[in-house]
Parts: C-alpha cells; sequence; structure tokens
C-alpha cells in the first residue's frame, strides 16, 4: 500500500519458483526483473552475482550483522552503487519506490552498472583473471 506506486500500472512483485539449471534462472533475471530486491539477514550471493552481471539494479540492506547479510553491500559498494545499500527499511523502500517511479534515476543507476562489465572498464570485482593471478600468488607464498 505504497502511494507512490498506486499510478504506476507496470508495477508487479513477483516470486520465481526455483531453477536448478543455473543458465536458464540467469536469463529469467533479465526476463523478469526490472530491479531485484534483497533481504536483510542472508543476502543473495551467487543472485547478486547473477543479477548484477546481466545489468539488472538491485537493492541492498547494509547492515547486515554476520557476513552472510553483508555481501551485497560489500559488492555494490565495490561498484560503486553505493546509492542502492539501505541502512534502514524506510531508506529501503524510499530507494525501491525511487527506481521504480525516477526513470532517469533507474537509468543512471543501470547504466553505471553495465559500465562496470565493460572490457575497457571493467571493475575488479569482475575481473577473474586478475583475481586467479592474485589467489596463484597467495598460495605460493603460502608453500613457501
Amino acid at each position: 500500500n505504497i502511494p507512490e506506486l498506486k499510478d504506476n500500472g507496470n508495477f508487479q512483485l513477483k516470486f520465481l519458483p526455483f531453477l536448478s539449471n543455473p543458465y536458464e534462472h540467469q536469463r529469467r533475471i533479465e526476463a523478469h526483473c526490472d530491479v531485484v530486491l534483497d533481504n536483510a539477514i542472508y543476502n543473495a550471493h551467487t543472485m547478486a552475482v547473477d543479477t548484477l552481471w546481466g545489468g539488472t539494479p538491485m537493492i541492498v540492506f547494509g547492515n547486515g550483522v554476520d557476513m552472510g547479510g553483508r555481501v551485497g553491500h560489500s559488492i555494490l559498494s565495490e561498484l560503486g552503487l553505493n546509492e542502492l545499500i539501505a541502512y534502514s527499511r524506510e531508506e529501503y523502500i524510499r530507494i525501491g519506490i525511487r527506481l521504480a517511479i525516477d526513470k532517469p534515476f533507474y537509468l543512471k543507476m543501470q547504466r553505471r552498472l553495465v559500465n562496470t562489465t565493460m572490457p575497457e572498464k571493467l571493475n575488479d570485482f569482475w575481473n577473474t583473471e586478475r583475481y586467479v593471478k592474485n589467489f596463484e600468488t597467495g598460495l605460493l607464498q603460502v608453500w613457501e
């Protein structure tokens, strides 16, 4: 019962069933979701990565008490999308409403997100080659 969304005829909240095929799962994010709402207790983890890599903005709570509740915050911080991190229920709702009714803001967030995946501007979060190299270096240092 959110007054700001009353005149927005396209607003829908969908709960999608589990799919065991990760490719079908990832494809349906783009097909069904304009925004993903992450929960406060145990964040999306792999779902967050799939969502964000596909260019779908995600709103997260940034005040998780344990590691499982801080994943989304860490990812959005690394990607420079702090405007999508909420620290209260009210802020979470406010960000969601803004993404739903403020098209320029939505497009700005989506464009910034997609830009993090572009090869010429690849954010370190997505740079698996760099991660593997650093991980291998770390393992060699431990070995020695």
